[in-house]
Protein backbone atom coordinates (compact mmCIF):
# COMPACT_ATOMS: atom_id res chain seq x y z
CA UNK A 1 0.00 0.00 0.00
CA UNK A 2 1.51 3.36 -1.06
CA UNK A 3 1.63 6.56 0.96
CA UNK A 4 -1.39 8.27 -0.72
CA UNK A 5 -3.57 5.19 -0.28
CA UNK A 6 -2.61 4.92 3.39
CA UNK A 7 -3.47 8.61 3.92
CA UNK A 8 -6.93 8.12 2.40
CA UNK A 9 -7.47 5.03 4.55
CA UNK A 10 -6.53 6.90 7.75
CA UNK A 11 -8.72 9.87 6.76
CA UNK A 12 -11.60 7.50 6.06
CA UNK A 13 -11.25 5.77 9.43
CA UNK A 14 -11.13 9.12 11.25
CA UNK A 15 -14.20 10.32 9.31
CA UNK A 16 -16.18 7.19 10.20
CA UNK A 17 -15.14 7.48 13.87
CA UNK A 18 -16.25 11.13 13.99
CA UNK A 19 -19.55 10.31 12.30
CA UNK A 20 -20.27 7.45 14.69
CA UNK A 21 -19.34 9.45 17.79
CA UNK A 22 -21.68 12.32 16.98
CA UNK A 23 -18.85 14.82 17.29
CA UNK A 24 -18.32 17.55 14.79
CA UNK A 25 -15.08 19.16 13.79
CA UNK A 26 -17.02 22.01 12.21
CA UNK A 27 -18.15 24.97 14.29
CA UNK A 28 -21.86 25.43 13.57
CA UNK A 29 -23.68 28.68 14.38
CA UNK A 30 -26.34 26.95 16.49
CA UNK A 31 -23.68 25.55 18.86
CA UNK A 32 -21.07 28.24 19.55
CA UNK A 33 -17.88 27.08 21.24
CA UNK A 34 -18.01 27.45 25.00
CA UNK A 35 -14.85 27.79 27.01
CA UNK A 36 -14.92 25.89 30.29
CA UNK A 37 -15.53 28.18 33.22
CA UNK A 38 -13.98 27.39 36.57
CA UNK A 39 -15.30 29.84 39.17
CA UNK A 40 -12.80 28.46 41.69
CA UNK A 41 -9.92 29.82 39.62
CA UNK A 42 -10.30 33.59 39.45
CA UNK A 43 -7.69 35.77 37.83
CA UNK A 44 -4.91 37.45 39.81
CA UNK A 45 -6.71 40.81 39.90
CA UNK A 46 -9.90 39.23 41.27
CA UNK A 47 -7.87 37.47 43.95
CA UNK A 48 -6.15 40.70 44.96
CA UNK A 49 -9.49 42.53 45.17
CA UNK A 50 -10.63 39.93 47.70
CA UNK A 51 -7.54 40.59 49.81
CA UNK A 52 -5.99 37.24 48.88
CA UNK A 53 -2.55 36.42 47.56
CA UNK A 54 -0.83 33.25 46.40
CA UNK A 55 0.34 31.12 49.32
CA UNK A 56 4.05 31.07 50.06
CA UNK A 57 6.10 27.88 50.08
CA UNK A 58 5.88 27.67 53.90
CA UNK A 59 2.09 28.13 53.78
CA UNK A 60 1.80 25.44 51.10
CA UNK A 61 3.81 23.09 53.32
CA UNK A 62 1.40 23.81 56.18
CA UNK A 63 -1.49 22.77 53.93
CA UNK A 64 0.21 19.47 53.20
CA UNK A 65 -0.07 18.77 56.93
CA UNK A 66 -3.85 18.66 56.38
CA UNK A 67 -3.69 16.52 53.25
CA UNK A 68 -1.97 16.22 49.92
CA UNK A 69 -1.46 19.43 47.99
CA UNK A 70 -0.22 18.90 44.47
CA UNK A 71 2.60 21.14 43.23
CA UNK A 72 0.41 22.92 40.68
CA UNK A 73 -2.69 23.25 42.87
CA UNK A 74 -3.55 26.87 43.65
CA UNK A 75 -3.43 27.89 47.31
CA UNK A 76 -4.59 31.26 48.63
CA UNK A 77 -3.72 33.31 51.70
CA UNK A 78 -5.53 36.09 53.54
CA UNK A 79 -3.14 38.01 55.80
CA UNK A 80 -4.47 38.44 59.32
CA UNK A 81 -3.35 40.81 62.12
CA UNK A 82 -0.55 39.81 64.50
CA UNK A 83 1.44 37.99 61.80
CA UNK A 84 -1.16 35.25 61.32
CA UNK A 85 -2.35 34.05 57.92
CA UNK A 86 -5.50 32.24 56.83
CA UNK A 87 -4.58 29.74 54.11
CA UNK A 88 -6.93 27.71 51.93
CA UNK A 89 -6.80 25.31 49.01
CA UNK A 90 -8.44 22.23 47.63
CA UNK A 91 -6.49 19.30 48.98
CA UNK A 92 -6.68 15.53 48.83
CA UNK A 93 -7.77 14.19 52.17
CA UNK A 94 -6.57 10.65 52.83
CA UNK A 95 -9.52 9.31 54.79
CA UNK A 96 -11.16 5.91 54.51
CA UNK A 97 -11.40 6.79 50.84
CA UNK A 98 -9.26 9.61 49.42
CA UNK A 99 -11.26 12.65 48.38
CA UNK A 100 -10.58 16.21 47.24
CA UNK A 101 -12.04 18.94 49.40
CA UNK A 102 -11.21 22.57 50.19
CA UNK A 103 -9.72 23.16 53.60
CA UNK A 104 -8.32 26.15 55.48
CA UNK A 105 -6.07 26.81 58.41
CA UNK A 106 -4.43 29.60 60.35
CA UNK A 107 -0.63 29.63 60.33
CA UNK A 108 1.89 31.39 62.55
CA UNK A 109 5.61 30.66 62.87
CA UNK A 110 5.31 27.08 61.66
CA UNK A 111 2.23 26.28 63.77
CA UNK A 112 -1.17 25.54 62.23
CA UNK A 113 -4.77 25.46 63.43
CA UNK A 114 -7.56 23.98 61.32
CA UNK A 115 -10.55 26.34 61.11
CA UNK A 116 -14.05 26.12 59.66
CA UNK A 117 -16.33 28.65 58.01
CA UNK A 118 -17.95 29.60 61.33
CA UNK A 119 -14.60 30.57 62.87
CA UNK A 120 -15.05 34.02 64.44
CA UNK A 121 -11.40 35.09 64.50
CA UNK A 122 -10.83 34.19 68.15
CA UNK A 123 -7.80 32.22 69.32
CA UNK A 124 -5.81 32.46 66.12
CA UNK A 125 -2.91 30.54 67.63
CA UNK A 126 -2.93 32.57 70.82
CA UNK A 127 -4.51 35.88 69.81
CA UNK A 128 -7.80 37.16 68.47
CA UNK A 129 -7.81 38.61 64.96
CA UNK A 130 -11.37 39.86 65.27
CA UNK A 131 -13.53 40.46 62.20
CA UNK A 132 -10.56 39.94 59.89
CA UNK A 133 -10.95 36.21 60.47
CA UNK A 134 -14.48 36.23 59.06
CA UNK A 135 -13.44 38.50 56.17
CA UNK A 136 -10.71 36.02 55.29
CA UNK A 137 -13.15 33.11 55.43
CA UNK A 138 -15.57 34.97 53.14
CA UNK A 139 -12.76 35.71 50.66
CA UNK A 140 -11.68 32.06 50.58
CA UNK A 141 -15.29 30.86 50.19
CA UNK A 142 -15.72 33.17 47.19
CA UNK A 143 -12.70 31.51 45.55
CA UNK A 144 -12.96 27.90 46.74
CA UNK A 145 -16.76 27.71 46.80
CA UNK A 146 -19.40 26.78 49.35
CA UNK A 147 -17.95 23.29 49.58
CA UNK A 148 -15.33 24.83 51.87
CA UNK A 149 -18.06 25.15 54.52
CA UNK A 150 -19.14 21.51 54.36
CA UNK A 151 -17.58 19.19 56.96
CA UNK A 152 -14.98 16.90 55.48
CA UNK A 153 -12.96 15.57 58.40
CA UNK A 154 -15.19 13.27 60.39
CA UNK A 155 -14.56 11.02 63.36
CA UNK A 156 -14.13 7.41 62.35
CA UNK A 157 -16.75 4.95 63.60
CA UNK A 158 -15.82 2.94 66.67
Amino acid sequence: MGKPARSYLVAGIVGVAVALSGCSLINTPDRPPVAPVNPASPGASAIAQLGLRAATEAERVALTNLGLLQVDDPAYTYDLPHGRALVGAEITYEGSRPQRHPGMLVTYQGRIALVSCDWDGSDALGVSVGNEGQRGVEALVSVLGEQLCQPWIVESGK
